[in-house]
């Protein structure tokens, strides 16, 4: 992570819980690891959070459009809830929707991974009581929540490595790489007929 990421971010390495020594599911071992994240960053006077899985890398669009997604940042438009830089877009076709948000993002409906996540800490503080009873499958509990407003690119910007098992389900993630590959497909068919247009300043 030093490696991909140190000199983009001032990194913060934080344990997820230890599902085994508490005798608990990998799924709500996920939840509560997520949820201890939440009520850090709720607390926080920043404005925003970034949270990052271990095994996330950055693509080749990375360096195009992370400068113009941190000024956006920057600006503090407040009007989304998160934006995911790694959606799966596949598994719920043909119910996700993309619609143009800016030059930048689009709105996306609903999408699975949370690899890479930045969290308006407004959006946490003010659902953090309704995140910490959700149940099931934690991330997909809130990324397919119609209430919420979420961003993507309009290009894939990040990816998980594919050569690991899931803590959560204990299956091999070598079809992660197809899904990414889809993906990126998806977004930009979208991006084209929304006329986005990549590295565009008009956020």
């Amino acid at each position: 992570m030093q490696q991909e990421w140190g000199h983009v971010f001032d990194l913060h390495r934080v344990s997820a819980v230890d599902a085994k020594a508490r005798g608990i599911t990998g799924r709500d071992g996920c939840r509560l690891s997520h949820i201890q994240l939440f009520q850090q960053a709720a607390a926080s006077p920043d404005p925003y959070t970034i949270i990052m899985e271990d095994d996330v890398y950055r693509t080749a669009a990375w360096d195009t459009f992370w400068p113009k997604i941190s000024e956006f940042l920057d600006k503090q438009y407040r009007d989304w809830d998160f934006i995911s830089l790694d959606p799966n877009l596949v598994h719920d076709q043909p119910h996700i929707t993309l619609h143009r948000y800016n030059g930048l993002f689009m709105r996306v409906n609903q999408f699975r991974n949370s690899g890479f996540i930045i969290y308006n800490n407004l959006f946490l503080e003010r659902n953090l009581h309704k995140l910490q009873h959700l149940r099931g499958t934690f991330d997909m509990s809130f990324t397919h929540d119609p209430i919420y407003r979420k961003l993507t690119p309009s290009i894939l910007l990040v990816r998980q490595r594919t050569d690991r098992i899931s803590e959560i389900t204990g299956k091999a993630v070598t079809h992660y790489g197809d899904l990414y590959d889809k993906t990126a497909d998806i977004l930009l068919v979208a991006a084209r007929k929304a006329a986005v247009m990549p590295g565009s300043d008009d956020a």
